[in-house]
């Protein structure tokens, strides 16, 4: 018999036993059996971080929305290619069902309690637009004011990316608690799956993070943009209103340098598909810039995948490669060099979304104490 998660061996006694820790044995009564005393897992309501459950705020004024909407409404060019922008962001924001969210969310916290996290929902609302946001902490963090908000890709969520990245590793090595948002439109958050509604969304969570009275009263914030989130990131950057009392930083992972750009050479397009796309992006309100001359005016870190067997700091773009999503010319780190931008870039051995080795994330948070 061929036993299947042991191909090569016939039968339990040929298993060598550095396989089984202790090796396992046939009982023939109940003497030795135990019973399973599971340590608790912490209380989240107890340990929750001292912040609210929901914030409010507001960018845009009701009326200046109203108005908006009546132009639309009047105005048949303004309103079909505004339908046009929400019909993309279904592509570039992918939907996600809140009922299988939860189950995620619900496995996610029982895991990072046990490994001594706190994890708190919290409902931000912006303009009619409520975000679904995760705060996560580890106890007894020596830096309590440090926040990381992580923007996150095309499609995911944040159940999934706490369930599969290494991002609760990270904030520890980084001492820093940690703030994610879905989208709107992606899983509780409510609104339009727009350009704007996004960058709204990351507008309030920074608004939050910074309130003195209402909000978390943050002295330190890392923004940490991955992929698309990257994008999102340096357009809600370059319109910020910097506060001088707090230290900014921003970390890109593995982005592009602009929406229009990648999506071409992502979906191999040719010159003239290429260019029509490109137009396209930018005609229906979808363009996002990772860099601008005020987004890159806080110390930034760039990741990206490189020829390289360990991550190290480069100088130029010849190690520079495509991540199997975004190509070497349309990615950000190749527009830092070619433009001479100020950043430092981390080359990286791992492909689009791939979870961070030790060895990044170690650097990563050397970065953020320099």
């Amino acid at each position: 018999m061929i036993l299947p998660y042991f191909p090569n061996y016939q039968n339990m006694s040929e298993i060598p036993n550095h396989f089984f820790s202790p090796r396992p044995e046939l009982l023939s009564n109940d003497d030795k059996l135990k019973t399973h005393d599971p340590k608790p897992l912490p209380d989240s309501k107890a340990l929750a971080p001292a912040c609210p459950d929901h914030y409010t705020t507001s960018i845009e004024s009701k009326v200046w929305r109203v108005v908006k909407t009546i132009f639309y409404v009047l105005f048949f060019p303004l309103g079909l290619k505004e339908l046009i922008h929400r019909g993309l962001g279904k592509i570039f924001i992918d939907a996600s069902d809140p009922r299988v969210l939860d189950r995620q969310f619900n496995r996610v916290e029982k895991r990072l309690q046990t490994q001594g996290f706190t994890v708190k929902k919290i409902q931000i609302k912006v303009d009619g637009i409520s975000l679904d946001a995760t705060i996560v902490v580890k106890l007894k963090n020596p830096k309590q004011k440090r926040w990381t908000l992580f923007s996150l890709g095309m499609g995911e969520s944040v159940e999934n990316y706490l369930e599969c990245s290494n991002a609760p590793n990270l904030l520890e090595k980084m001492k820093s608690r940690g703030i994610f948002f879905n989208y709107p439109g992606i899983g509780h958050s409510s609104g339009p799956k727009s350009r704007n509604a996004a960058l709204k969304a990351h507008e309030a969570i920074l608004r939050f993070l910074e309130d003195k009275e209402k909000g978390l009263d943050a002295n330190e914030i890392i923004c940490y943009g991955h992929s698309l989130g990257g994008g999102m990131q340096g357009e809600s950057l370059a319109k910020h209103q910097f506060k001088d009392t707090i230290s900014y930083r921003a970390i890109y992972d593995r982005t592009f340098s602009e929406l229009a750009i990648a999506t071409p050479e992502t979906l191999g397009l040719g010159k003239v598909l290429g260019f029509i796309a490109k137009g396209l992006i930018k005609l229906f309100g979808w363009n996002l810039r990772s860099y601008s001359k005020k987004a890159l005016n806080v110390p930034v870190l760039v990741l990206q995948t490189a020829s390289v067997r360990q991550p190290e700091f480069l100088t130029d773009t010849d190690k520079l490669k495509n991540d199997g999503v975004i190509s070497k010319n349309g990615s950000l780190a190749n527009a830092i060099f070619q433009k001479g931008l100020k950043a430092k870039v981390l080359g990286i051995d791992h492909d689009h979304a791939d979870s961070l080795d030790q060895q990044t994330i170690e650097l990563i948070a050397e970065a953020t104490e320099n």
